[in-house]
């Protein structure tokens, strides 16, 4: 349905290749582990394998380097994607390829296999991105579907840093209101330029109180939009709503001075915190996916 490239990591006079396909699936039980595109039938390329790396903060934890894909954008990588079920609907999948590019010059065909299905793709309609999200645009509404895959990922965000405020022993402490403008900026508001999802949710950490990494914004990508997020759910539109505002009540709140020395103050951000996390586990659970690791 669609086939990108770019220069987004690849070396030595290659370019990223995304192929984004409609897996057809029919009464027979298959196992997909591979896939590969040809150009021009003279150039063969296998896709990249979806390798495991570690990360750490506040600990470690495994993370697949095309999680997030599934995890935001909803399409399933198709090296080790495993077993098929025959008689299901057709699968939306994705394969990230390294080639040459000087192999579509003369815009020849490309021809993609994956297990006994094959697919040919005129070289033409490739489309140039300068960053991954940009795949999504093969969806019916491109501007949703970046805004939901956003929305995804500040959610995770938003969990991911109450573990840092919780770290921090004081959420009142000058570690905590340290960061409480750029992540405010980050997560909740939209005056910001959005944010490319291709990277594991924001964090923030202290070394010598500076701020180190917060996320990626991206010029071009459509605008984040949390409220249009949450309606595209409406079983969960109050939980997502609830769960940025009350997000940016704490970050107001843990500004506010002397509250450390006061109990109700105190007692209302651990509510807060208590509120959202527990909205976050509902979400996910209602998704189907796995609360973010931690």
């Amino acid at each position: 349905v669609g086939a990108f490239y770019g220069d987004l990591g690849a070396e030595n006079g290659y370019k990223d290749l995304f192929v984004v396909f409609d897996f057809a699936n029919d009464a027979t039980n298959r196992k997909i582990d591979t896939a590969t595109v040809s150009i021009n039938g003279i150039n063969t390329y296998a896709a990249n394998e979806n390798k495991e790396h570690q990360m750490y903060h506040n600990g470690s934890y495994t993370e697949r380097d095309y999680d997030w894909i599934e995890r935001y954008v909803g399409y399933s990588y198709a090296v080790g994607y495993g077993e098929l079920l025959g008689g299901a609907d057709p699968v939306r999948m994705v394969a990230h390829f390294y080639f040459n590019p000087n192999d579509i010059e003369g815009n020849p065909t490309l021809t993609l296999t994956v297990g006994d299905q094959v697919a040919e793709y005129a070289t033409s309609n490739f489309t140039e991105i300068s960053v991954k999200d940009e795949i999504m645009q093969v969806a019916d509404d491109y501007e949703m579907a970046v805004i939901k895959a956003s929305g995804k990922w500040r959610l995770d965000s938003i969990y991911r840093h109450l573990f840092f405020v919780a770290d921090c022993g004081n959420i009142f402490g000058d570690k905590v209101a340290h960061f409480r403008d750029p992540m405010q900026e980050l997560v909740y508001s939209e005056r910001g330029k959005n944010i490319t999802v291709t990277e594991t949710p924001a964090y923030s950490f202290i070394q010598e109180y500076d701020l180190l990494w917060l996320g990626t914004p991206v010029d071009g990508l459509p605008q984040f939009d949390y409220k249009k997020f949450a309606a595209a759910y409406p079983e969960l539109e109050n939980d997502i709503s609830l769960m940025f505002s009350e997000y940016a009540e704490l970050a107001d709140l843990i500004v506010t001075p002397n509250a450390n020395t006061n109990q109700s103050l105190l007692d209302k951000a651990q509510a807060l915190i208590n509120s959202i996390c527990a909205r976050y586990e509902k979400i996910c659970d209602a998704w189907g996916i796995e609360m973010y690791h931690q």
